[in-house]
């Protein structure tokens, strides 16, 4: 958490994938995982909340998912 803390202070938007396939992250990172989205929920900034594509046809939607909302937070081009 002393890496992720400052940068959880810091963050203006969020992307937040929830039931990530097992190969996506450690099982012994489980509860910082947990932390960090508890943390960042809690902040006021935009958040998106999206749950881990299971086929091809949900991962363009994933990705569509998150083109939308990047071009939406209005930053620098």
């Amino acid at each position: 958490m002393s890496l992720y803390g400052p940068m959880i202070d810091t963050c203006e938007a969020a992307i937040i994938i929830n039931d990530a396939d097992l190969s996506f992250g450690c099982m012994g990172c489980a509860r910082t995982n947990e932390l960090i989205k508890f943390l960042v929920r809690q902040k006021d900034i935009p958040k998106l909340d999206l749950y881990y594509p299971k086929s091809e046809e949900e991962g363009v939607q994933f990705v569509a998912a998150i083109k939308r909302f990047l071009d939406g937070l209005g930053g620098k081009k």
